[in-house]
């Protein structure tokens, strides 16, 4: 092997490293691999949101309650 092919398999497997470094950098912070939010998502139950993220998916929106007119 020349010395070429050593740089390039040293090229490739830094951006194979990086790729999957950035990958789950994203995904402890809670952003989703393919950038779009999971609402709109058919498989947002295999998702790996956090349980938190799930809970709140799934309930209404919350509204103010005044209690001056009640």
């Amino acid at each position: 092997m020349k010395s070429i092919d050593y740089i390039l398999i040293i090229g490739i497997a830094a951006l194979v490293v990086g790729v999957v470094v950035y990958l789950i950098v994203n995904k402890k912070k809670g952003k989703t691999s393919c950038g779009c939010g999971c609402s709109g998502c058919p498989n947002a139950g295999a998702c790996g949101m956090s349980k938190n993220a799930k809970e709140n998916a799934n309930k209404p929106p919350m509204y103010e309650v005044n209690d001056e007119n009640a």
